[in-house]
């Protein structure tokens, strides 16, 4: 797939992001566990590396894996880390970064 060598765009609302920090986060961040990182830790890596201090609130599943969307109804279950109930969950030991 080639990449569009130009879009049109508002540029206050847009930000491109070279895929090595994809690739930085994944390997440094995630340990390689899933496809990709999630846009949430992306974002906020990203605000890692720009701002001088950034504050996080409500990121992150819950004590028993569970991740909830602001799009899904919070009183199902819809992922456990990251992944949908279809496939087999995995387990990975927790860190602080959790």
């Amino acid at each position: 797939m080639r990449v569009k060598e130009k879009i049109s765009a508002d540029p206050d609302q847009v930000l491109v992001l070279s895929p090595d920090f994809f690739s930085y986060i994944h390997q440094n961040w995630t340990q390689n566990h899933g496809r990709y990182p999630s846009t949430g830790l992306t974002a906020v890596i990203y605000a890692l590396h720009t701002c001088d201090q950034v504050s996080v609130f409500g990121f992150g599943a819950d004590s028993e894996g569970n991740w909830h969307h602001y799009w899904g109804n919070k009183t199902d279950s819809p992922e456990r880390l990251g992944k949908p109930e279809s496939t087999t969950p995995t387990s990975r030991p927790r860190s602080s970064r959790d």
